[in-house]
Formats: structure tokens, C-alpha cells, sequence
């Protein structure tokens, strides 16, 4: 004898399991059918790719969907189970883990402008980095959030970018990243003002090692041209007696005299010359400064001249278009004026012909009014003969009544 087989039959069972626990397992069947590849051979490669294509498009309206409402969805660190701690790193960038039973609660995303800043500031420094996505992701249709207000504080974690490698990057690493990036940047600025005074340092410096080059060959000069003179002075001694040299040294200290003298005759000379250049020098200066003041003036004329230029340009034009207005309305009042003459001329017309009716109509009615008086005279004729056969038809019968 076959004894019964203690476990349930699945059918048994999946009746007998409550509501929570249908929910859970057909959640798990769903996210392991997920995870797994999607490659079948019944499913045709044009299919996939306008599958794709369709959930790009609805991934997209989903983002404009969100960035319009305000809405950002809180993502999970961890899984439930570590089957999708596996798994996740084969789902697409755009999914979330989760149970659909779960909402999510509203919460205010940060600053569009500090999201856009950071983005420019990183893809424009950082060229080496990979680059990064929108900060609203795409949320699987089980879990679209809803605009509500939240009924207590709510927690809010660590928001993060996922980028195209699925790396998710937290905001707070692309803020740090930012501000050594501004750092670096500050330092290249300090380096580059020392380089521009290292620059200057060195250009004094070449100036001053020519200054001083120059220095030491004009010394050198000067000591070879005092050596030259010690050694003429000493073939002088040696020459000269005592006596001739006092006499050597009277006729030199007289040339030195005479050359004193011409040397303040020619100082004077070139001071007077000086003063004279500084005079002309001031005129000219007042001379330029009355030129400039005029060239000033003048200046201000011009510019005036061109403003009134400017206006009277733009008072032509505004009288040629009045002009070309009036020009129109007279030709609209000529071809008015036309056609009310054709009117009159044909109302004149009218009124001749009126008037010619009117003059037929009165000699019509002088020949009716004649018409009428004859017909009265007639009619006056006729009363007087009725009233004399009346009268005749009265005597006849009197008479007949007498006879009779």
C-alpha cells in the first residue's frame, strides 16, 4: 500500500498562503525574470531594438516628467536578499530595487543650478572624468512617485549620480572634487602672478647687470686715462726743470682759465639757449593746450552736428514716409474726386432727364387740364339739357293730367 506523500500539493498551498505572501513570491518570479537575459529565439532583433528604443523614449518623458514636478526618488543601499546584492550590478543604470507595495516619499531635489554649475564646471576642468547623467533617474513602473506632502520630517540619504560606466558618484564627492578643482585653480592664479613678478625681477635685473657692465667700463676707462696722465705728468718732471714747470704750470693754468671762461661763456650760452627752449617750450605747451581745448570744441561740434545730422536724418525719413502717406491719400482723394464727379456727371444726367420728364409730365397734365375742362363744359351742357327735358317731362305731364 502507496502512503499518501506528507508535503501539500503547490496548488494547495499557494491557495492556502495569504495575500502578503502571493505578493512577495510573485514580486521574487518577477525580479529573478528580470535579472535574467533577455535572449530568446522566438524574439527577433528589430523587436529588441524598438523595445529599446520605446523605453528610452518613455525613460526620457519620464525625466522631463520629474524635473517638472519636482519629484526625486530615494535610493536603496542595500537589497532584501543577496541574490539581488548579486545581481544588480547586471541591471540597467535606470532600475531600482524594491517591492512595488513600497512608496516612495516626496522629497525637494537640491538646486537646479548647483547641479548645472557642477556638471559645466567638471566637463569643461575635468576632461579625463567619464561623463556623468541627468540627477533624476528613470524609476521602473511599479515605482512611480507621486507629488504629495509629506505628513512627517523624512530622512533624506546621500543623493548620488549614476554615470555611464554604472559608477554611482555621491554629490558630496562631485562638491569636494569641485572645490579642489577651485583650489587648483587658485593655485595656477598665485603661480602665474609669480611668474609675471619673476618676470619683472628678471628685467630689472638684466637692466641693472647693463647699468653695472657699463658702470665697470667707464671706470676702467677713467683709470686707464688716469694711468695715461701719471705717466705724461712723469715724463714732464722729467723733462721739464723746476722753473720751466712753474712756467709750464702758469701758461696751463691760464689755459685752464681761458678755458673756464669759455666754458661759462658757453654754459651761458646754453643756459640762455635752455631758457629760451623752456619759453618756447611753454608756448608751445599753451599753444597744444588751446589746440587741444579747440580740437575739444570742435570735437563737440562734430559730435553735435552729427547728433542734429542724425535727427534731421531721421526727420527726413519720417517726412518722406509722411510725404509718401500724403502722396497715397492724395491719390486716394484723386480717385475719390474721380469717381464723385462720374457721380455728379451721372446725377446731372439723371436730373436732365428728370427734368425733361418733368416737362413732358406738366405738358401731359396741360393737356389733361384742357381734357377736363371740356368734359366739364360738357357735362355742364348736359346737366342744363336734363334739366330742361326735366322740366319739358313736367309740363308734358301736367299737361297730360289737365286732359286727362
Amino acid at each position: 500500500m502507496i502512503s499518501p506523500d506528507p508535503r501539500p500539493s503547490p496548488g494547495l498551498a499557494r491557495w492556502a498562503e495569504s495575500y502578503e505572501a502571493k505578493c512577495e513570491r510573485r514580486q521574487e518570479t518577477r525580479e529573478s525574470r528580470r535579472c535574467r537575459p533577455n535572449v530568446t529565439t522566438c524574439r527577433q532583433v528589430g523587436r529588441t531594438l524598438r523595445i529599446q528604443q520605446r523605453e528610452q523614449l518613455q525613460r526620457a518623458r519620464l525625466q522631463q516628467f520629474f524635473r517638472r514636478r519636482n519629484l526625486e526618488l530615494e535610493e536603496k543601499g542595500k537589497a532584501r536578499r543577496p541574490q539581488a546584492r548579486e545581481q544588480g550590478p547586471s541591471r540597467r543604470p535606470g532600475q531600482v530595487a524594491g517591492t512595488s507595495s513600497e512608496v516612495f516619499p516626496a522629497q525637494h531635489p537640491p538646486p537646479s543650478g548647483i547641479h548645472r554649475d557642477l556638471t559645466d564646471h567638471l566637463s569643461s576642468q575635468a576632461g579625463g572624468l567619464p561623463p556623468q547623467d541627468t540627477p533624476i533617474k528613470k524609476p521602473p513602473k511599479h515605482h512611480r512617485g507621486t507629488q504629495t506632502k509629506a505628513e512627517g520630517p523624512t530622512i533624506k540619504n546621500d543623493a548620488s549620480q549614476q554615470t555611464n560606466y554604472g559608477v554611482a558618484v555621491l554629490d558630496k564627492e562631485i562638491i569636494q572634487l569641485s572645490d579642489y578643482l577651485k583650489e587648483a585653480l587658485q593655485r595656477e592664479l598665485v603661480l602665474k602672478q609669480k611668474m609675471v613678478i619673476l618676470q619683472d625681477l628678471l628685467s630689472t635685473l638684466i637692466q641693472a647687470s647693463d647699468s653695472s657692465w657699463k658702470g665697470q667700463l667707464n671706470e676702467d676707462k677713467l683709470k686707464g686715462k688716469l694711468r695715461s696722465l701719471e705717466n705724461q705728468l712723469y715724463t714732464c718732471t722729467q723733462k721739464y726743470s723746476p722753473w720751466g714747470m712753474k712756467k709750464v704750470l702758469l701758461e696751463m693754468e691760464d689755459q685752464k682759465n681761458s678755458y673756464e671762461q669759455k666754458a661759462k661763456e658757453s654754459l651761458q650760452k646754453v643756459l640762455e639757449e635752455k631758457m629760451n627752449a623752456e619759453q618756447q617750450l611753454q608756448s608751445t605747451q599753451r599753444s597744444l593746450a588751446l589746440a587741444e581745448q579747440k580740437c575739444e570744441e570742435w570735437r563737440s561740434q562734430y559730435e553735435a552736428l552729427k547728433e542734429d545730422w542724425r535727427t534731421l536724418g531721421t526727420q527726413h525719413r519720417e517726412l518722406e514716409s509722411q510725404l509718401h502717406v500724403l502722396q497715397s491719400k492724395l491719390q486716394g482723394a484723386d480717385s475719390r474726386d474721380l469717381q464723385m464727379n462720374q457721380a455728379l456727371r451721372f446725377l446731372e444726367n439723371e436730373h436732365q432727364e428728370l427734368q425733361a420728364k418733368i416737362e413732358c409730365l406738366q405738358g401731359d397734365r396741360d393737356l389733361c387740364s384742357l381734357d377736363t375742362q371740356d368734359l366739364q363744359d360738357q357735362l355742364k351742357r348736359s346737366e342744363a339739357e336734363k334739366l330742361t327735358l326735366v322740366t319739358r317731362v313736367q309740363q308734358l305731364q301736367k299737361a297730360g293730367g289737365w286732359t286727362t
